[in-house]
């Protein structure tokens, strides 16, 4: 029996996980726990623990390693390593598994590393230059037993690092890719989950702080939003992420709120998201998941500035500057030219789950710990 404990520290990754969670809580050869923190307990993110509590997964632990009005990263990474520490070296568990770039899988990831316990890592390979992030993948990437990557690049870009086993780095795809088929296979309509009350086509907006490069994010919003009034298309926003200027965006979206066609949500959960890409006409931002999850339900996708700079993109995303003219052209020519468009399946082609367990199965399977 292999003691595996998912962490989390963020809605999105949770969602992307939840095809494989479930698959790892229904195995006989696994003993599955979830250890949520961070954004998941803050209220100005949507208190996304209740959904995984109503999910059914077991918790091992809730770490409340944030508070509402802290903005100070250095102390929530002080406070969340701590507490993962203190809770890891005196634990059984034989594995820890977390997914992508955020300070709380990092901080998990190096609390697990002086615990002497192994980990598991997909997400790993990426390069975002408008963010900060790559510090924290590359260093997860590093201390991981086994790294999953999500695209080719990705994984070619691990099997060069000198420090990593070659044997242990594999290309599996995205397990996001998974849960998209598997909702495509039965979608459900997003007015019906999010309470939307208009027929008119939308563009689903998703804007993220820029953390090394200095963007007019604000001023773009204001754009986005103009520019698809003008056009006669609604708005739904989603939250941005805890990032330092995430408080700045929230402020900017939520004076949107009470316009007439457009609509703001804080956490939409997995299947509410993806209903929301699903039934969209149009994805804007810059976010990582308009660039490696939208495509998979053919959608058209501007990705606005240098955030996501160096991530593997299929061809059919649009990107351009954070600048008034290139916005609007794009969402101009976007809406002139409605209609699906076809994915490359960079992120993989929706067998990644198996992949995944089979591997874990075969490294952890009466692993011991390390001392």
């Amino acid at each position: 029996m292999i003691k595996i404990g998912f962490f989390t520290g963020a809605r999105s990754e949770y969602s992307s996980a939840k095809e494989i969670l479930n698959t790892l809580d229904c195995h006989p050869n696994f003993e599955l726990s979830v250890y949520p923190s961070g954004m998941h307990l803050l209220s100005r993110f949507g208190d996304t623990l209740k959904e995984i509590a109503d999910d059914g997964f077991h918790i091992g632990r809730v770490f409340h390693t944030y508070s509402e009005e802290n903005e100070d990263k250095g102390l929530d990474f002080k406070n969340s390593f701590e507490q993962y520490y203190k809770y890891l070296k005196e634990s059984d568990l034989d594995v820890i598994f977390v997914i992508g770039d955020r300070i709380e899988a990092y901080s998990a990831a190096l609390a697990a590393h002086f615990a002497g316990i192994k980990i598991a890592h997909s997400g790993g390979g990426h390069i975002t230059a408008g963010a900060v992030d790559d510090i924290y993948r590359f260093g997860i990437s590093s201390m991981a037993e086994v790294n999953f990557a999500t695209s080719r690049k990705a994984f070619e870009r691990l099997l060069e690092l000198p420090y990593l086993d070659k044997q242990n780095v594999f290309f599996t795809g995205s397990i996001s890719v998974d849960q998209i088929k598997n909702f495509l296979e039965n979608p459900v309509a997003f007015n019906s989950i999010a309470l939307r009350d208009s027929c008119n086509p939308y563009a689903l907006v998703t804007f993220h702080p820029t953390t090394k490069k200095l963007e007019p994010i604000l001023d773009i919003i204001d754009i986005v939003v103009s520019t698809l009034q003008r056009l006669g298309v609604d708005i739904v926003f989603t939250y941005p992420n805890n990032d330092d200027g995430s408080f700045e965006i929230i402020e900017k979206i939520q004076s949107f709120s009470h316009h007439e066609g457009i609509w703001c949500y804080k956490s939409l959960g997995a299947r509410g998201y993806y209903a929301a890409i699903n039934d969209s006409s149009l994805v804007i931002g810059n976010s990582s998941s308009g660039l490696s999850e939208a495509p998979y339900f053919h959608k058209k996708v501007i990705n606005v500035g240098s955030r996501q700079e160096g991530r593997e993109l299929d061809p059919s995303i649009v990107t351009v500057p954070a600048s008034e003219e290139d916005v609007i052209k794009a969402i101009e020519n976007a809406i002139l030219h409605a209609g699906s468009v076809d994915c490359a399946e960079l992120y993989g082609s929706g067998d990644s789950v198996n992949q995944i367990v089979d591997i874990l199965l075969s490294h952890f399977d009466d692993f011991p710990k390390q001392i």
